[in-house]
């Protein structure tokens, strides 16, 4: 009977709160290497990159992508380890709009049914992310 009392709602949500807390800080850092590493390679190489869904082009978009990168990373350690949680969440919700905006808003196209359906999980991903750290930065210690 002892093993029954972990599945107690209050225990429940406990868990949920943490399995959404290591997805939006791993989401978050995954994303932030990523770009980190286009970033760093562009700017190295003296090349440029283009995404149609950010608002900046050349290398003012290269600066930005390296910038937001290291500013997120920054915000992620922090939160890891329990700190400016709220700055963790703003990051994330910035992320989040920047997604919506650049996929559903701005000049971004669709070249089927394969690139809307990656950038509805995409999108998806980055809401779950954001709710986690949202949740995460709301919560009552």
């Amino acid at each position: 009977m002892e093993s029954f009392a972990a599945l107690r709602p209050e225990n429940t949500v406990k868990i949920v709160d943490q399995l959404l807390r290591i997805y939006s800080l791993a989401f978050i850092t995954v994303l932030c290497l990523f770009f980190l590493g286009i970033g760093l390679l562009a700017k190295l190489s003296g090349s440029s990159v283009d995404f149609p869904m950010l608002p900046w082009s050349g290398a003012e978009l290269v600066n930005w992508i390296i910038g937001l990168s290291l500013l997120g990373l920054i915000s992620m350690g922090f939160a890891a380890a329990g700190k400016l949680k709220w700055l963790f969440a703003l990051f994330t919700v910035y992320v989040f709009c920047q997604m919506v905006y650049g996929f559903y808003i701005g000049p971004h196209r669709f070249e089927g049914y394969d690139d809307f359906r990656g950038s509805m999980n995409t999108s998806l991903s980055g809401f779950v992310a954001m709710a986690g750290a949202l949740r995460n930065a709301l919560k009552r210690q």
